[in-house]
């Protein structure tokens, strides 16, 4: 006996056809859907430009209103930030002579006129010469006054020398020292 070869089963090669052929139907189907949808993008746009155009070249009445006065705009200090407190120990005014005149042969000593103010500063100090006066600890005085204010007379010495120095100091929490230097001169006869 002889065999012959066998067909293959008729019912074997239509399943796998069909699955072939409904993937590529469903393949198709997703790439006319995703055409159209690019397409439909790019017509809607063209549609809006055509719809704008329409609308400004026929124009529909409107009611018009009078013209609203405008307000001025908020002042720049409100829309500025504040200025930062200055905590720093500082003198905020400092006047004082910087002449004399004495007349020659008088024993008279001119009062030597200072006023002076302070922030931040926790004490002061006054002294007769040019060096620091909270170091020289002669004489503490208000953290703002004038000469009225010292324990004894500031006077200028017209027979001693022909200038003087005279030194104001304060004296800052941290203890830094800042201080105000002037010097008096004798500009009458001497």
């Amino acid at each position: 006996m002889s065999s012959s070869p066998v067909p293959p089963s008729p019912a074997r090669a239509r399943p796998l056809t069909i699955v072939l052929i409904s993937a590529c139907g469903v393949l198709l189907l997703v790439v006319v859907a995703l055409v159209f949808l690019f397409i439909g993008r790019g017509s809607a746009g063209s549609d809006q430009l055509a719809a704008q155009s329409l609308a400004t070249a026929s124009p529909t009445p409107t009611a018009t209103t009078p013209p609203q006065p405008t307000q001025a705009p908020p002042a720049a200090a409100a829309t500025t930030a504040p200025k930062p407190v200055d905590k720093s120990t500082r003198f905020t005014s400092f006047v004082a002579p910087t002449t004399v005149k004495c007349v020659n042969g008088s024993d008279t000593k001119p009062l030597i006129h200072v006023s002076w103010s302070s922030a931040n500063a926790v004490s002061a100090w006054y002294t007769a010469n040019n060096g620091d006066a909270a170091n020289d600890a002669y004489m503490q005085i208000p953290l703002t006054g004038t000469q009225d204010n010292f324990t004894d007379e500031h006077l200028f010495d017209c027979f001693h020398r022909p200038t003087q120095d005279y030194t104001l100091t304060l004296v800052a929490p941290n203890g830094a020292h800042i201080s105000k230097h002037w010097t008096v001169t004798n500009v009458g006869d001497q």
